[in-house]
């Protein structure tokens, strides 16, 4: 028999108080938000040209003719 004490296991160390994040000023934050909503809305506004349907779609009628081989 190994009549030894049992061993203790060592506690953990305890892990550090999480830090608070850096608050930015409020009109920082402000500023940033209407730079990149402004942005925004120019990039939008710049790609309203490339509709080329309506709300009705092609009215014309597809090119249905079968493509030929030539020499086939």
């Amino acid at each position: 028999m190994a009549g030894g004490s049992p061993s203790v296991p060592t506690a953990a160390p305890t892990p550090e108080p999480a830090k608070e994040p850096v608050k930015q000023a409020d009109t920082q934050v402000q500023q940033a938000s209407d730079s990149l909503r402004r942005q925004a809305a120019l990039a939008g506004a710049s790609r309203g040209g490339t509709l080329l349907t309506g709300g009705q779609g092609l009215t014309a009628a597809a090119d249905l003719a079968r493509k030929t081989l030539l020499g086939a």
